[in-house]
């Protein structure tokens, strides 16, 4: 008796399965075909964005080896060429200001200032490239702004920037130039004891202040040409290996 009401069981059971399974498998069925189009079209799009990356890294090299040729108006153009296309932000960020620093190199700063100023605005950036930019940009003017101006552009990126030190030391230098010594001081001494801050600018700092507290006016003057910040030091290295690096200043992010 146990036994026939076992196998009436299963059979119940086995006719409730074949009965549920013709009223919602279909619905397994679209699931399951769902997910193998959602994983098919994801791998397709990491394919294809993947091979986005490549094409600009291989553009981006172009540019660089028209550079190692001394072609900088060719690698211009190039550059200007793949800021037509759609790019990643670091790509994007990378040709925008590689091609401010090679307008600076051949001497054209109204066109490197016009690019750094686009890249400083360029809200598709990420912020840190557009200080850079905005670092670069003042760098490159620093004898044609006043401190008010400078103070202007960089105060904000003092407080909260991946390149806070060289802003801080581009303020500096400014009212050092208009002989605002008392207000310049306590940004070179904050550098100056800025443990986490880049080396070479602690040195500019120390330079400065030795030259300051020596009140040795003709040695200011000295210690201030040595002391301004370098446009390189805000810009891209020719070497196309160290820009991400470059690119890094005090963040230590490599862009994407």
């Amino acid at each position: 008796m146990a036994d026939f009401i076992r196998e009436v069981d299963e059979d119940y059971r086995r006719d409730k399965t074949i009965a549920f399974w013709k009223t919602y498998g279909w619905m397994f069925l679209v699931g399951a075909g769902l997910i193998i189009l959602a994983v098919s079209g994801y791998t397709f799009y990491q394919s294809k964005k993947q091979a986005a990356i490549e094409s600009q890294a291989n553009s981006y090299l172009e540019a660089e080896l028209l550079i190692d040729k001394g072609n900088l108006d060719a690698a211009i153009v190039r550059l200007e060429a793949m800021l037509t296309q759609e790019l990643s932000a670091g790509y994007n960020a990378l040709a925008q200001l590689r091609i401010g620093q090679l307008h600076a190199q051949s001497g054209d700063r109204n066109a490197a200032l016009a690019a750094y100023e686009a890249a400083a605005k360029d809200t598709a950036l990420p912020q840190t490239f557009r200080d850079l930019a905005q670092i670069s940009a003042t760098s490159l003017q620093l004898d044609r702004l006043t401190s008010e101006d400078v103070i202007a552009r960089l105060s904000a990126l003092t407080l909260d920037s991946d390149y806070k030190y060289t802003a801080s030391e581009l303020i500096g230098v400014s009212l050092l130039r208009e002989g605002k010594q008392a207000e310049a001081l306590p940004y070179f001494r904050t550098l100056q004891q800025a443990q986490e801050a880049p080396q070479s600018l602690r040195g500019r700092a120390q330079t400065l202040l030795t030259a300051l507290d020596d009140a040795a006016l003709p040695d200011v003057s000295e210690a201030l040409d040595e002391g301004a910040a370098p446009a390189s030091d805000a810009g891209l290295d020719a070497d196309p290996a160290a820009n991400g690096a470059a690119l890094e200043g005090e963040a230590g992010e490599t862009p994407q």
